[in-house]
């Protein structure tokens, strides 16, 4: 038996599942979001995301950075 709360959400009838007050709810979240900026700021690039010249930081050296200054980082470590 599935019953809409085992339904996947990707559901076309997603909307239909949840009812119009979450349905309500869920518009006035995104609309605060938005009139806080947020998908404006989301779309920007992360800004410890990359080396100055642009290419970006491997997860093995973020790691190999920490292990090296005893897990105590620096200003603008990542700087010519």
């Amino acid at each position: 038996m599935t019953t809409a709360l085992h339904r996947p959400l990707y559901n076309d009838s997603f909307w239909a599942i949840i009812g119009p007050e979450t349905a309500a709810l869920f518009a006035r979240y995104v609309e605060r979001l938005r009139g806080e900026g947020y998908f404006e700021y989301r779309a920007r690039a992360y800004g410890f995301g990359a080396f100055d010249n642009g290419v970006p930081i491997p997860d093995a050296a973020r790691r190999l950075y920490l292990e090296a200054n005893g897990g105590h980082g620096v200003a603008d470590a990542f700087a010519r």
